[in-house]
């Protein structure tokens, strides 16, 4: 696993790497900002009071949030756009330390942004839970916060590695044989996550990292 994180950091070398996440970065950053002046001019253009000072508050509380919500928004923005963009990734990798691999499986939009969405989804649901229950209390919500998203992201990362290269019978019965490994490849994903600056470039490190160990699993199965 150490081996799989140390070729993923240092892929960022390469310019195609860089370029596939700069990309990302500035469209999210481009969907953001659009969010938000859509969201100011549909708040400022309607009135919800008929005392004047109601709406100014209405109007201060609301640039309040329009200012803050994007950047508290803006990492997720970008892992669900670096989503469509985890191909790319993936097949750079490939090119540099596996160039004897043949083409992967091609997935079309639809499934990709059907994966996206539910890793959202389920993401979104089960961090809510866990903030309602244990998020507040100072220790657990650290060590739930590795548990459940080391489970959710190892989960999912491996899956967009594994579904390229394998049937999904085989990549789910490798996945559930070293279900430990893949939990703490996803809770180092995780830790990388919750670092400002670090986590909008996650995405592309976690993809990159699951395809180093999917490759190495797949080798000491004989899955080639």
């Amino acid at each position: 696993m150490f081996t799989s994180l140390y070729r993923a950091a240092g892929q960022f070398d390469d310019p195609a790497f860089r370029k596939i996440l700069w990309q990302g970065v500035w469209l999210a950053l481009l969907s953001t900002i659009a969010l938000a002046g859509v969201s100011a001019l549909a708040l400022y253009e309607t009135p919800l009071f008929d005392i004047r000072w109601l709406n100014w508050i209405k109007d201060l509380l609301g640039g309040l949030a329009v200012l803050l919500l994007p950047l508290l928004l803006f990492p997720a923005v970008v892992t669900v756009i670096l989503s469509f963009f985890l191909e790319g990734i993936a097949q750079t990798v490939e090119r540099r330390h596996y160039p004897e691999l043949g083409p992967a499986r091609t997935q079309g939009w639809g499934e990709i942004l059907a994966t996206s969405l539910r890793f959202f989804g389920l993401s979104l649901g089960i961090n809510l839970v866990a903030l309602i229950l244990v998020y507040w209390i100072p220790g657990l919500n650290l060590v739930f916060f590795l548990l459940l998203n080391g489970f959710l992201l190892g989960r999912e990362y491996f899956e967009i590695a594994a579904f390229r290269r394998l049937p999904p019978d085989q990549a789910s019965a490798l996945r559930h044989a070293h279900g430990g490994r893949i939990w703490l490849g996803g809770a180092a994903i995780a830790l990388v996550m919750g670092i400002p600056l670090l986590n909008l470039a996650a995405p592309v490190f976690a993809t990159a990292f699951m395809v180093h160990e999917l490759e190495s699993l797949r080798r000491k199965h004989g899955l080639l």
